[in-house]
């Protein structure tokens, strides 16, 4: 009874499982499934029932690991090249758009093996059809700054539904944990977390839950927060609240995990002297010389 209950809840359709906020894709709107629902409207043929929307293919089945239990049954580096041609590829986006597929996922083997031909596809897919999600074991975070940018100019974040996410899968693989950080540094400080914010706050707005957004001060009580803003950084290091106030006569100030330029805009911006506690930022603490020079700590 548990289980077919369960079955019952996976596949059926209700609110809970169509709202994109709970659901396995990642949406640029809450009106998601319906935008969708439009668009193939004018795709689809009335006499079909289902409406996929998401194709999801392997570029190539060439690996550069050799995972024993390989669930995709990839082919070793050193194996003969089988991979998409270019023009299969662009024909396939065209495919979709036509039967009213919305987006596709693209796995391997590795894709970023074949990369050229990867952001040769995604640019031809611009104002067709999105990408929803590339898999891939992460070798290329030796050098991710690189792959991040040609992703960029391929259109990769010019999506018409879907925020396209980078599924990163770790087991057997030999890939360097180092690159896998490398990776979600650079995704953090460049891309997720203005995306996070804005469907938090659609999240909120549907709720009807209060929130505070660009604040310069909070008041808790008989206390106040001041929040010290200078201006937007590259980084969500420098984009950190830094917070100051005072407490039964004793000063305080949160850096947050600024670094030393958004130091330096502070110390411009407000007049800063006699803190009495200071909390230096978890990761940027070696580069508070900046702070410890010029307050007068007692």
């Amino acid at each position: 009874m548990i289980e077919e209950e369960m079955i019952k809840d996976f596949i059926s359709i209700t609110d809970k499982s169509t709202d994109p906020t709970v659901g396995k894709y990642s949406s640029k709107k809450n009106s998601f499934y319906e935008d969708i629902k439009k668009w193939q409207s004018n795709k689809y043929s009335k006499e079909l029932d289902i409406r996929p929307i998401q194709f999801t293919f392997e570029i190539t089945n060439k690996c550069n690991c050799n995972c024993k239990d390989c669930g995709m049954a990839a082919n070793r580096i050193e194996t003969i090249r089988t991979v998409i041609e270019e023009d299969e590829l662009n024909k396939l986006v065209d495919d979709l758009e036509i039967i009213g597929i919305p987006a596709f996922a693209i796995t391997g083997g590795e894709p970023f093996l074949a990369f050229d031909k990867m952001c040769s596809m995604i640019n031809h897919s611009r104002g067709k059809v999105d990408v929803s999600k590339i898999i891939s074991n992460g070798f290329w975070g030796k050098n991710v700054e690189y792959y991040f940018k040609k992703l960029e100019e391929s259109g990769l974040f010019e999506n018409q539904f879907f925020v396209p996410s980078l599924q990163i899968s770790i087991g057997q693989q030999t890939v360097p944990f180092e690159y896998i950080c490398n990776i979600i540094n650079y995704v953090s400080n460049h891309y997720s977390i203005n995306e996070l914010e804005q469907e938090l706050i659609e999240v909120l707005d549907k709720k009807k839950i209060p929130y505070y957004s660009c604040i310069k001060e909070l008041n808790i009580y008989s206390n106040k927060l001041y929040f010290l803003n200078t201006r937007e950084y590259d980084n969500e290091n420098d984009n950190n609240n830094v917070i100051y106030t005072e407490i039964n006569d004793y000063k305080f100030m949160f850096m947050g995990d600024a670094g030393v330029e958004k130091e330096k805009d502070i110390l411009e911006k407000y007049n800063i002297s006699n803190i009495d506690v200071l909390k230096v930022g978890h990761l940027k603490s070696r580069n508070m010389y900046t702070l410890e020079r010029r307050i007068k700590m007692n």
